[in-house]
């Protein structure tokens, strides 16, 4: 049974929690009111568990108003503002890659002049986060972090070094679609309370140059030419910036990317192999000197804090490693001081601290993953306490006890990846048939070899030893087990779609799997029968349902100052989906795509790897520029643009829709934005017309053109060039007489579209208007014709409030 104290514990972690997924901010009424409450309840001692909800709610309160208005006033936003402060981390590299070639690292060694550093950043961007010092001419004394990318820096940009520079900051923000990253929650977790970028000034300058002893150890270890060096870089140091593409899609199909990035089991992997050292030198000890009895596990407990606390500097204080590291201590001090105290109790007390020391964590999925995790182990070990009594039956040679070591933690793993696997699914939309298998390959691997040699390597590299005879092993060890995760990895290439699941069958699979492992009491086989059997007739009548329902459904992506969307049409009688896409997004200097970052994820999710058709409305970069990508990722069967296939008279007739090519008459070069494509959408009931970047000339064309025809009247517009004052003319909005207006135009654009004016045009036209870069994804439902917008009404949570 809980205790008061736990029950108390318990109300703080879940009302802190549910903070989460908070619409808006409570009002500062209601938190007095709360106030006025907690003190009354104080006074009179009562409730202990309604004090310690409303002490988490005041705490969640303060610290989303603590990071949406008090940190850095909105005054200094959309602006050139000189900034100094330390630079705490990078985020991608600055130095010579890898693999390039040993001329280029003697090169960047011996760099010393502003000309010979510009000559090779040329090609380089550097994202890094700052703590600001002062904000123009304000000294600050929270100290916010920013993010920061900068473009061929003019100076050495390391963590620790103190600069000046003149930036322009904005809100944090990023793109608000439901199946990619969400970087702006990401930020958020993070306490990042602005991202911004360098321009060239005079005014930037090194004003310390001081890198961080953990930085110097990490650029003397990349400059060690091994093969695997950015994974051994990523296992010892926890920096990921060197792992490739390649290694990230590697890791992440597998489902081992956990075990790559420094985390609270590598912690805990340390704290096992430092007690096993010590306990052996006692041994050894004991045996050399005969005796019989020594204890010193005070001793032990504290430098194994100590080793700890070294293996989390060297990992950067990463949050998930403070956690462990956190836990460790309390549980440090309650050995050392023979308190009882039960495991859910330290467990609950670690949350709370945790909680109040990182509270902006809960909107990390580490963080969930984490105390999940955590939560299962404490199930696992009450469920099945016959492993301990067993353990205590059998004779205590020591090849037992690694038998039932290895054992215990081959169920246990195995426990874990199964009962995880809806979290899993619900967050990343794919079933990782490939790791369970590649967890229980890599789990002893990265366990008994890799971070224990890892931990050497680190010790050694701080005292000013780089052991190439070891890193040559490990580099060995590291290219074995890469190449069977590759070899594992070919089993994945089946990955069914899993589209049609809905939160409420998320909720019902992790029901049925924790009452069938809850102990047997007489009516349990009844109970998981019946539950089978409830969720199987559900399922079979969603099914039927989907299978022989007609679905046409239009995804506006967020995808910036651009255009991009994705036709999903469904046919009665099918499972499957076809698709085609309208527009890309752009894409941008290196590698970064918003095809990449906003529709594959969405294909992906849908295991879809062909698109019917690819129109590009014309062949400006924010409409056209991740077709490059598109091509070389997915099978395209047809490409329209407006100097290819576009044209009038090539409509077409796709999956249950007429698709007609309004403009232009014929076939043009697509160079000027009234070349756009216009394109029309029908089912034969509701429609939507794609309109590119068509401006007044070619509005007015088009009008005349179909006035004594009613396809220019439709039920959502997609309007013509972002919402900009050369376009939707009035006898253009008129003609349309849309329901549904959406404007793809980026947060915060520095052409500030869509105008006003416009808004109030088609406002003024009865028809509700919605903007990719305010309201994120937009959905519309051709056969119902709903439009819902991902941030308005799908995923409406406070941090989300535009300044």
């Amino acid at each position: 049974m809980y205790s008061i104290n736990d029950k108390a514990m318990l109300s703080f972690i879940i009302i802190f929690c549910s903070s989460a997924l908070w619409p808006k901010l409570p009002s500062i009424t209601l938190l007095l009111c709360a106030i006025c409450v907690l003190i009354f309840c104080y006074a009179y001692s009562l409730s202990a568990i309604l004090q310690a909800g409303l002490i988490a709610f005041l705490w969640a309160s303060s610290v989303a108003y603590y990071y949406l208005y008090w940190q850095i006033d909105k005054q200094y936003f959309e602006q050139n503002t000189l900034i100094t402060g330390t630079i705490t981390s990078l985020s991608s590299i600055r130095v010579k890659h890898l693999s390039e070639s040993d001329e280029d690292s003697k090169k960047t060694e011996v760099m010393h002049s502003k000309s010979e550093i510009k000559r090779f950043n040329k090609n380089h961007n550097t994202v890094f986060n700052i703590k600001i010092d002062t904000l123009g001419n304000q000294s600050l004394w929270l100290k916010p972090s920013v993010r920061i990318s900068w473009y061929a820096p003019s100076f050495d940009i390391s963590q620790g070094n103190k600069v000046r520079l003149l930036v322009k900051l904005k809100p944090p923000n990023g793109l608000a679609n439901p199946d990619g990253f969400d970087y702006h929650r990401w930020l958020v977790s993070k306490n990042i309370s602005a991202t911004g970028y360098v321009k060239d000034s005079p005014s930037n300058q090194l004003m310390l140059f001081s890198p961080s002893v953990r930085q110097n150890w990490i650029t003397g270890l990349s400059r060690q030419h091994q093969e695997y060096m950015p994974w051994l870089i990523a296992l010892t140091y926890g920096d990921k910036r060197y792992l490739s593409a390649d290694d990230w899609l590697l890791i992440q199909q597998t489902g081992t990317a956990h075990l790559f990035a420094i985390s609270g089991m590598h912690l805990g992997i340390v704290a096992g192999f430092v007690l096993v050292v010590l306990k052996g030198m006692l041994l050894l000890i004991a045996l050399l000197f005969n005796v019989k009895q020594i204890n010193l596990q005070h001793l032990n407990l504290f430098i194994c804090c100590i080793a700890c606390s070294f293996y989390a500097y060297i990992a950067g204080f990463e949050i998930p490693v403070l956690r462990a590291l956190i836990a460790l201590f309390i549980i440090s001090i309650v050995l050392n001081l023979q308190c009882y105290w039960r495991p859910v109790s330290v467990f609950l007390f670690v949350i709370c601290l945790f909680l109040v020391l990182f509270p902006f964590s809960i909107l990390s999925v580490s963080f969930w993953f984490s105390f999940g995790a955590v939560s299962l182990i404490l199930f696992y070990l009450w469920r099945f306490p016959e492993l301990e009594k067993n353990n205590r039956k059998q004779p205590h040679t020591w090849l037992y006890l690694v038998y039932f070591k290895f054992k215990t933690i081959f169920k246990l793993q195995v426990f874990l990846s199964l009962v995880t696997l809806p979290f899993v699914l619900f967050v990343y939309g794919t079933l990782p048939l490939v790791a369970v298998p590649a967890n229980l390959f890599m789990l002893p691997i990265v366990s008994f070899i890799l971070v224990p040699a890892c931990l050497i390597i680190a010790l050694l590299i701080s005292v000013g030893l780089y052991p190439s005879g070891l890193l040559s092993i490990l580099n060995e060890a590291l290219a074995l087990s890469i190449n069977m995760l590759k070899g594992i990895n070919r089993f994945a290439t089946f990955q069914p779609s899993l589209e049609y699941l809905s939160a409420l069958d998320y909720a019902a699979l992790t029901l049925f799997m924790f009452v069938c492992l809850l102990p047997k009491w007489p009516t349990k086989t009844k109970w998981c029968l019946s539950l089978f059997l409830c969720y199987s007739g559900w399922q079979i009548l969603c099914y039927q349902q989907y299978y022989f329902s007609r679905e046409t459904r239009v995804y506006v992506f967020d995808v910036g100052q651009g255009s991009a969307a994705i036709v999903q049409s469904k046919p009665s009688g099918s499972m499957l989906s076809n698709y085609a896409i309208f527009d890309t997004g752009g894409a941008y200097r290196g590698s970064f795509s918003m095809a990449k970052s906003a529709l594959s994820p969405f294909l992906e999710k849908r295991k879809q790897n062909k698109i019917d058709f690819l129109l590009l409305s014309h062949l400006d970069n924010d409409h056209a520029g991740g077709k490059e990508w598109l091509t070389k990722q997915y099978v395209i069967e047809e490409v329209f643009a407006p100097n290819n296939l576009c044209g009038n008279k090539n409509n077409k007739y796709w999956s249950g829709l007429a698709i007609t090519i309004l403009w232009p008459l014929s076939p043009q070069s697509g160079d000027e934005n009234d070349h756009s494509c216009v394109a029309r959408i029908s089912n034969g009931e509701n429609s939507i017309l794609f309109t590119g970047d068509i401006e007044k000339n070619s509005e007015q064309a088009i009008v005349e053109t179909y006035k004594n025809t009613n396809l220019l009247q439709v039920d959502v517009l997609i309007a013509p060039h972002h919402g900009s004052q050369t376009s939707s003319t009035k006898a253009f909005v008129e003609a349309v007489q849309a329901k549904h207006v959406i404007f793809t135009a980026g947060f915060n654009n520095r052409w500030k579209f869509p105008k006003q004016e416009i808004l109030n045009r088609y406002n003024k036209n009865d028809a509700s208007t919605l903007i990719t870069g305010r309201d994120g994804r937009i959905l519309i439902n051709i056969e119902t014709l709903e439009v819902s917008a991902y941030l308005r009404h799908e995923h409406q949570r406070w941090y989300r409030q535009r300044h």
